[in-house]
């Protein structure tokens, strides 16, 4: 069974531009995030967590 994040680094590597979400605002334009988009992004959260201590499999609560 492929995974979530597996398939999309395998559109990532064909089509690094292809839409992978698009984010739905309330009286705001929505906005559309590409597979590089997610991928840099989530990559640098699990570099900015690794760096706090966070050991994989462990489970996180964002506040904001």
């Amino acid at each position: 069974m492929t995974t979530l994040p597996q398939r999309l680094y395998e559109i990532y590597q064909s089509q690094p531009e292809s839409p992978a979400v698009r984010l739905l605002y309330n009286a705001q334009p929505d906005q559309a995030l590409t597979c590089r988009d997610l991928l840099l992004g989530s990559a640098g959260y699990a570099q900015a967590l690794a760096q706090a201590g966070i050991q994989p499999g462990e489970v996180v609560i964002w506040l904001s």
